[in-house]
């Protein structure tokens, strides 16, 4: 028979007999029933599968008193300096610093000779005298005058020259690492109380009191501090230079002058000479003249005698307000700053890593 004439044959193939009494029969049977009371056990397993596999809620009676502490304490070290830094970047970006100048301006006089005084001092000399009754006694007999003259001035307004004063205001801009530190040391005392409230709480209620197992073994603590305290670096960085270029955009310079006028001695006029007249000499002849010299400020420019001033010396000050950050200050601070941040975060990761 051929392929042909099996097709064109209207004969079908007819079912299978199956020997049910055969050993065959009975092998795949039994093979049969043990799949499908596999399949039953593996479908009762997937059904309590999600809550086998389902992570557990941390216990509180898995933490001691001393690591709850601890835990208080580094969680609200990183949250404060974290909101340190925040905070150090909005005031940089906030500030308006400022540069309060007064300016004074002072007269400058000119003495001028305007005459003089005259003064006569007695001149005695010790003799021995005599009283009523004879008696000797220590007295003084006048020989004379000393004449002396002094000369008197006034004054006349030269010019002029200034002064200045300044106050800075720096508008609060500081290193992030003493606003993160800050941040840190308030952050780690409220935790600190909050984790007491918790071991007073849970001794007083005996809910979630600690207790005792032996507590999981962990490796690579050290790792985990350095790892968190290089990425709390690099964040910190990154913001603390954000600080410093808000910041020295910021700043605010000013030139402070201060003028000191310059003074020269001059002879101002002449007065009479000082002299001596004894007592027996009734005139003396003309005593001469004393130059009177003095300070006087030195004028210059002007034409002619026209339009001169005083001469000043200047003085000059570069002030600045908030440039106390910068880029550099601002990253070193900041990854200053970032470090102590991770390492804080670190020990609190190493803590949670133990007990839960």
């Amino acid at each position: 028979m051929n392929i042909a004439s099996i097709f064109r044959s209207n004969n079908t193939p007819g079912p299978t007999k199956v020997d049910r009494a055969s050993k065959e029969f009975e092998r795949i049977d039994a093979d049969y029933g043990t799949i499908l009371d596999g399949y039953q056990q593996v479908n009762a397993n997937l059904q309590t599968i999600d809550k086998d596999t389902a992570l557990q809620p941390p216990s509180l009676s898995n933490v001691k008193d001393a690591q709850l502490l601890v835990m208080g304490a580094t969680a609200g070290a990183a949250v404060g300096g974290g909101v340190g830094l925040v905070s150090n970047l909005l005031t940089s970006w906030a500030a308006q610093p400022s540069i309060d100048v007064t300016t004074t301006t002072h007269d400058v006089s000119r003495p001028t000779l305007a005459g003089n005084t005259e003064r006569r001092d007695e001149v005695s000399k010790p003799v021995t005298k005599y009283d009523q009754n004879g008696n000797p006694y220590q007295g003084t007999q006048l020989t004379g005058w000393d004449v002396k003259h002094q000369a008197s001035f006034k004054t006349e307004k030269a010019g002029e020259y200034t002064t200045q004063e300044y106050k800075v205001n720096n508008a609060g801009v500081s290193s992030p690492v003493f606003d993160a530190l800050g941040g840190m040391a308030i952050g780690a005392g409220i935790g600190t109380l909050l984790a007491g409230g918790v071991i007073v709480t849970r001794k007083l209620t005996g809910k979630g009191e600690y207790v005792p197992h032996e507590g999981r073994k962990t490796e690579g603590d050290l790792k985990v501090m350095a790892k968190m305290a290089g990425v709390g670096a690099i964040g910190g960085a990154a913001i603390g230079g954000l600080s410093g270029l808000l910041a020295g955009g910021n700043s605010v310079t000013k030139t402070i002058t201060n003028q000191t006028p310059v003074f020269e001695n001059k002879v101002l006029g002449q007065i009479p000479a000082d002299y001596h007249q004894p007592v027996h000499q009734s005139s003396v002849p003309s005593p001469g003249t004393q130059s009177v010299n003095g300070q006087v400020p030195v004028m210059e420019g002007g034409v002619l005698g026209v339009g001169k001033h005083v001469k000043v010396t200047e003085q000059k000050e570069i002030v600045t307000a908030g440039g106390g950050l910068n880029l550099m200050t601002g990253m070193l601070g900041g990854a200053v700053a970032g470090a102590g941040i991770g390492v804080a975060a670190g020990v609190l990761t190493n803590v949670l890593r133990k007990t839960l």
